[in-house]
């Protein structure tokens, strides 16, 4: 528990667990253009759930997402959690309304509230302290206050808070309060709020939790104090805790009410309880529904498809914003993801000689078209990405793996520039034309790659202006339309994106390696299932299928150990399947949008794994560009049978291409 006028309570540790400490999200409130990125996606799909977050909101992952929904949530600014069978949604509420695309108002409402959050505001109050004391600033200083055990991640705590109190103009840079700041503590002082945060402060009881969700709910209404026989009553109760209440006799929770006032800030007055202090109770969502605390449970989405499709000009420029358009393009269609996955024939068809990836384009959407986007660019097209998001360096957020394997670990970076962070080495794309910034190497405001008969452009929003669409390097041909089996076989690259269920992979790929490679399996294979999809034909090989999971783009060492196991199970002697000989040799292949790669020393990745296993790796997108080649059997054989030391078929493809 933190109270804000005892500095002896400012601890984000539990006294006498020090293991167990509030975890501060590395989120940023102040950063209004993603809280309203994330407030128009829940407007747009009414519930989003984790797996549902990286999709909605333009990203791989749904830490941030989620994070920055869950402490809205807790104050109370018009985002809902209910339960969503298992787990739980965040809802959308008509309140949420107020606040997208209005800055001003988001702002004000979080000075009004912000104080009843401690973590933030007592570690402003201790700035405060220490500039009245004349002391020195630094994050080292206040994360030794707030952590009285040292811990590496002790330091995530603080920065998110101080980075938030600067953004939000709060404090200076140099750790002065400025004028909101004074204002936020002057308020603080008067009200003197508590904090209770369930796991650190242990709080088990099931009547206390819903005493605690009560008060807090109140006071962040500013309602001060309520009637014990209300108790039961209030709005934003769940109808389980009302039909539970309701079999209470209101003396029994007048006398529990009673012996909490010891130990809630709440004071019993004859039928009243007076709230003494505000308090803000830090509850996780899964916890929240866990103890029933929910008021509602998900509905049943209703998903409406498009009734026709969008008529386009030929050649006219087509640009796929993921919720708004974040860049003016004249002379352009401007669609959503939803719209192009539903006309894309009619856009191959009309031939558009640029698509341009709008500022705030979606990496999990991108995934779900990829194969159209590959195929569009590689007999023809030109394709446009605007900047990304930003990334760290030398870090790896799988933004880029919708593109071809080398282009796959690019890096946006802060400074508005696109980077190699693991070194450029390109073999299937060459570079065209490219500006740096600040003459610096290998940092690229605009970069324009050839890749067969088209072009790749990354370019940073800060340069898109000054892009001359009439240079001769663009090509001004497509030559594929909808009836081009390679525009019909582009869908392989991204059907394990657009499918549910592993299972119901298999057939799609079986039938695809046999219609292009004159591949032959074994009928009725699930009655024998010992791995997903065996060929027989022109070679015996097991071959493990990866889906992409609503989080998850990328196939784990796991993938590769488990293709081994089949492998030895049938190579045993004791699989025996009619007509088959299993004494011959059998190849071994995952096949996986992508797959993973060490981190750090000891840690293997797929492709470490596969080397040591002797496992061939099939990307979906391999299988597209085997079919758009004149491979015969004995091609086939070398790249997804043999075994030279190479198990990433992408680089082996590279000397056919």
């Amino acid at each position: 528990m933190i109270i804000f006028n005892e500095l002896k309570t400012y601890n984000f540790e539990n006294p006498k667990n020090y293991r167990n400490k509030i975890h501060i999200p590395r989120i940023y409130l102040n950063d209004f253009i993603q809280i309203n990125d994330c407030l128009k996606a829940l407007k747009k799909h009414q519930y989003l759930n984790n797996k549902e977050l990286p999709n909605a909101v333009a990203s791989t992952r749904n830490e941030a997402s989620r994070e920055i929904f869950s402490l809205l949530w807790r104050l109370n600014i018009g985002v809902e959690v209910v339960r969503d069978k298992s787990t739980y949604s965040f809802k959308f509420t008509e309140k949420v309304n107020e606040f997208i695309d209005n800055e001003e108002k988001y702002k004000k409402y979080f000075y009004k509230f912000i104080y009843q959050y401690l973590p933030l505001s007592s570690v402003l109050n201790y700035i405060d302290i220490l500039n009245k004391d004349k002391k020195n600033i630094n994050e080292k200083i206040i994360e030794d206050k707030f952590h009285k055990t040292y811990s590496a991640g002790n330091a995530d705590n603080i920065h998110p808070i101080l980075r938030m109190l600067k953004g939000f103009e709060i404090i200076s840079d140099d750790h002065k309060i400025k004028t909101i700041g004074k204002e936020i503590l002057k308020k603080s002082l008067m009200k003197n709020p508590l904090y209770y945060h369930q796991k650190v402060d242990e709080i088990k009881d099931k009547f206390e939790t819903l005493v605690l969700e009560v008060i807090h709910q109140l006071s962040l209404n500013e309602t001060q104090q309520f009637k014990i026989d209300n108790f039961k009553k209030f709005n934003f109760l769940s109808k389980v805790h009302k039909d539970q209440l309701s079999k209470i006799p209101s003396e029994k929770i007048y006398n529990n009410l009673k012996n909490l006032e010891r130990k809630f800030p709440i004071k019993i007055k004859g039928g009243d309880c007076i709230i003494l202090n505000p308090v803000f109770f830090d509850i996780k969502a899964i916890d929240y529904i866990n103890n029933n605390l929910n008021k509602n449970f998900r509905s049943k989405n209703k998903f409406v498809k498009l009734s026709k499709l969008m008529n386009f000009k030929k050649h006219q420029s087509i640009m796929i914003s993921h919720s708004s358009n974040k860049i003016d393009m004249k002379d352009c269609k401007n669609i959503d993801y939803e719209e192009f996955y539903n006309s894309s024939n009619e856009i191959i068809n009309a031939a558009p000689k640029f698509i341009i990836l709008d500022k705030g384009w979606s990496p999990i959407s991108n995934v779900k078209i990829s194969g159209f986007l590959n195929a569009y660019v590689r007999f023809g097209g030109n394709l446009i990405i605007v900047d990304s998001k930003i990334g760290r360096i030398g870090a790896n957020h799988n933004q880029f793996q919708w593109l071809p394997e080398e282009l796959s670990k690019l890096q946006y970076l802060n400074k508005g520039c696109f980077k190699f962070t693991f070194g450029e080495k390109l073999k299937i794309t060459n570079k065209i034309s490219q500006k740096l910034l600040n003459n610096k190497s290998g940092e690229y405001k605009k970069l324009v790659l050839s890749y067969h008969k088209g072009t790749f452009t990354f370019i940073s929003s800060k340069a898109i202006n000054k892009l001359n669409y009439n240079d001769k390097f663009y090509s001004n041909k497509i030559s594929i339309n909808s009836n081009s089996k390679e525009w019909k076989n582009a869908e392989i690259v991204h059907i394990c994106a657009n499918t549910r269920g592993e299972r119901n992979l298999y057939n799609p790929i079986r039938d695809f390696m046999k219609n292009n490679f004159r591949f032959k399996f074994p009928e009725n294979w699930s009655d024998h299932a010992t791995t997903d999809i065996f060929s027989i034909l022109p070679f015996k090989c097991l071959f493990e299928v990866d889906t992409v999971g609503e989080n998850q783009l990328i196939a784990t060492d796991f993938k590769i150990t488990e293709v081994d196991k089949h492998y030895r199970h049938m190579k045993s002697g004791k699989k025996k399947l009619p007509g088959i000989n299993l004494a011959e040799d059998i190849g071994k292949c995952v096949l996986a949008y992508d797959f993973s790669r060490a981190d750090g020393k000891e840690k293997h990745g797929a492709i470490e794994t596969a080397k040591l296993y002797d496992v061939n790796l099939i990307r979906y997108r391999d299988l597209y560009d085997m079919s758009c080649m004149d491979l015969n059997h004995k091609d086939l054989k070398k790249l997804l049978f043999d075994w030279d030391g190479e198990p990433e078929v992408s680089k082996k493809l590279q000397r056919y291409i």
